[in-house]
């Protein structure tokens, strides 16, 4: 259980600082604060359907695979490697 919750909060800090930056630079690239708006309303859905996929996934032998495989590759992409 200590892993797994270190695993998740670990995880986690990848995406911080995409999260924070995504919204500023896309209004600064020219788009609009509606069509924002819009993809964060489709997004909460999104993510509560992914989450319930996972959660399947996440019965298997292998627990953490969902876990660790996107969280140890998004650094990587986000840094453009």
């Amino acid at each position: 259980m200590k892993q797994l919750i270190a695993v998740l909060l670990l995880s986690k800090i990848g995406f911080i600082a995409n999260e924070a930056v995504t919204g500023l630079k896309l209004l600064e690239k020219g788009f609009k604060k509606e069509d924002l708006a819009l993809t964060v309303l489709l997004d909460f859905p999104l993510q509560l359907f992914i989450g319930y996929k996972a959660a399947k996934y996440a019965r298997d032998k292998k627990p953490l695979a969902p876990v660790l495989s996107p969280s140890c590759s998004s650094p990587l992409i986000s840094r453009g490697i």
